[in-house]
């Protein structure tokens, strides 16, 4: 989609759930500053890295939070059955 619309294609982890914070990211090669990596982002030059996520990543980081919520507030458990 990105190429179709001559975009840059980057990576983020979207992340629901601490275990999956920063297991993607978008790399620039070469670029020390933060200027350089905008340059290489706007010239296309950049490129998605990491582990890319799907729908067992996102249930997993779901049964994660629900398992959190009732941890913290066993009444919360008929709420969590729902996720």
């Amino acid at each position: 989609m990105a190429s179709h619309y001559r975009k840059s294609q980057i990576g983020g982890s979207d992340a629901h759930a601490l275990g999956t914070v920063g297991e993607a990211w978008t790399e620039a090669d070469g670029a020390r500053t933060r200027e350089e990596y905008f340059a290489q982002l706007r010239a296309g030059a950049a490129r998605p890295a990491g582990v890319p996520g799907n729908y067992f990543r996102l249930t997993r980081d779901i049964l994660s939070i629900g398992a959190a919520m009732v941890r913290d507030n066993p009444w919360t458990a008929p709420v969590g059955l729902l996720g």
